[in-house]
């Protein structure tokens, strides 16, 4: 049997196929990274908080479906510094009256109050429903951009 051999022009048009699928692949992989990239850095350095639940919906196509939740939740409040109290000249009960006051930890603050649409997974959506209580994470950079804690471990 004789081998036939392809045409010049056939092997130029599978060499550039093949050099524009490498090509696609490496920036497909490329992208993926770079998302998987500030995911870990969201799971690493993320402020967690607990968020409620308002709504959960569906949109996107039969093929394609897109979930959505609806969450209320308050952010990480920066905390407050307290002095120390000066005990000089004080008895041992007032030191150590005020040595318990120092101990307390009561922070005012609470935060700002933000209501956010975000992306989820059909695992979440079909697992919580509106009340449920989840824990999220956030960058203290951007606290609009936050994702479920449990889709991220």
């Amino acid at each position: 049997m004789q081998k036939t051999e392809k045409p010049a022009a056939a092997k130029k048009i599978e060499k550039i196929a093949y050099i524009s699928f490498g090509v696609i692949v490496l920036f497909i992989g490329i992208v993926i990274y770079f998302v998987k990239a500030k995911d870990r850095k969201i799971l690493k350095d993320g402020i967690r908080v607990e968020a409620t639940i308002n709504g959960l919906s569906k949109g996107g196509t039969t093929k394609n479906p897109t979930y959505e939740m609806r969450i209320s939740m308050f952010t990480k409040a920066a905390e407050i510094e307290k002095p120390k109290k000066d005990t000089t000249g004080k008895t041992e009960s007032q030191k150590k009256f005020d040595e318990i006051l120092d101990k307390l930890t009561i922070n005012p603050n609470i935060g700002n109050y933000m209501g956010l649409t975000i992306s989820c997974g059909s695992d979440s959506y079909n697992k919580y429903k509106p009340g449920d209580r989840i824990t999220v994470v956030y960058l203290k950079e951007d606290s609009t951009d936050v994702r479920i804690l449990s889709e991220l471990e």
